[in-house]
């Protein structure tokens, strides 16, 4: 994440201005999607035969 970080603000000077706006996850559908399938994958039994 550091690295990331790092990045961004190397590219933040590029701009005149910039914001940054959290959006929680549960607030946007295609994550409550993304999640439900994450979580059946993990859920599901593993078969490593």
């Amino acid at each position: 994440m550091k690295v990331l970080l790092a990045r961004v603000k190397e590219l933040e000077q590029r701009f005149e201005k910039m914001e940054l706006i959290h959006i929680p996850r549960s607030s946007h559908p295609f994550n409550k999607r993304a999640d439900a399938l994450a979580n059946a994958a993990l859920d599901k039994p593993k078969n490593f035969s």
